[in-house]
């Protein structure tokens, strides 16, 4: 039977890949593939190999199939767990955090859940570092300044925060808010910012 040659296929792919000749499984993958296309198994492993060969649009492309034509949760988490690793590759965190939480909606992983976590991390950091900017960060506690000479302390404190978001190393950046979190008597944050001042 044709699906019985196939597996037998898949096996030689699987053992292919474990010495980590990955041309060669995908090869093999492609073959079972084409002998037996109803089998979405075949999908996942050719995305795995694709993975190896940094053939990142591959293993997406090959997991979306897996992704719309199966009902299997298991399999519907590996697909978005693959995803979701080729995503990261690309530096697209967006799309892996969404394809990390779609597997976990399908199946529990730890190592997806990992994944997720550090991928959110590394997402907030590079939005942080993006938002960074010296001159916008002195615009803003000028600003601040101008407000708080005014007693307009709610308005000044947004500036303030605005100018320690854009450039977190200046320390009269910390002391202006301080400043203004006394006025308003919030003396915990007052506290805080004097202590990263100094």
């Amino acid at each position: 039977m044709e699906s019985d040659k196939a597996e037998q296929i898949k096996q030689e792919g699987n053992k292919l890949f474990k010495q980590g000749k990955y041309q060669e499984a995908l090869e093999k993958y492609e073959e079972a593939n084409k002998m037996n296309p109803s089998e979405i198994t075949y999908y996942l492993n050719m995305a795995g190999c694709h993975h190896e060969l940094k053939n990142y649009d591959k293993v997406i492309e090959n997991c979306q199939y897996v992704v719309d034509n199966t009902f299997n949760f298991e399999k519907k988490a590996k697909a978005y767990g693959r995803m979701g690793f080729a995503y990261q590759e690309k530096n697209d965190w967006v799309s892996a955090i969404q394809c990390f939480e779609k597997s976990l909606l399908e199946a529990k992983d730890q190592r997806i859940k990992e994944a997720l976590r550090n991928a959110e991390v590394t997402k907030r950091k590079k939005d942080e570092e993006a938002y960074l900017n010296p001159e916008l960060a002195e615009e803003a506690n000028n600003k601040g300044n101008e407000l708080f000479k005014k007693h307009e302390f709610v308005e000044a404190l947004k500036q303030y925060v605005e100018a320690v978001k854009r450039d977190p190393t200046k320390a009269k950046y910390f002391s202006n808010r301080a400043a203004c979190y006394i006025k308003l008597m919030s003396l915990n944050e007052a506290l805080i910012d004097c202590e990263k001042a100094l």
